[in-house]
């Protein structure tokens, strides 16, 4: 089985995170994947994984497996806003680390397009997070 990932940096085995989260899937259920790094990866791996039998979560009970769903809402909440803001948001991070390094793994015409439509996703993200908890601030409020 072959699992396309965004290619690494900084010691990471890939930079994206939804990449990081599928090999690390892959490597606990046992699935024999064999990583090729091609800069764009396709989706929905995991689901993948199972359909073929290998499921990291078989061995759980249903507490184990209901404290999964709670860390990774906590996680998709919390740091999941912070890492976009880190890497799309912040202004300096983003001109000299984030930008350039998808410009020279990417090829033309992505290079150009995919950091900017990148960026503005990441803020989308995190604009409408920020609404949602100030209309629920509002709410309790009254």
């Amino acid at each position: 089985m072959e699992l396309d990932i965004w290619q690494g940096d900084w010691t990471l085995p890939s930079v994206d995170l939804t990449c990081l989260q599928v090999m690390a899937y892959a490597k606990f259920s046992g699935a024999p994947v064999e990583i090729k790094k091609t800069n764009w990866p396709l989706s929905r791996y995991v689901s993948y994984l199972q359909k073929q039998n290998y499921n990291a979560d078989g061995d759980l009970t249903p507490k184990q497996c209901g404290d999964i769903i709670a860390y990774t809402a906590l996680l998709r909440d919390k740091l999941y806003p912070a890492l976009l803001h880190i890497w799309w948001i912040h202004e300096k991070n983003y001109v000299q680390v984030t930008r350039p390094w998808y410009a020279k793994v990417l090829r033309f015409p992505l290079n150009y397009f995919l950091p900017g439509h990148q960026r503005r996703a990441a803020q989308a993200t995190i604009d409408n997070q920020w609404t949602s908890d100030l209309i629920k601030e509002a709410e309790r409020e009254q």
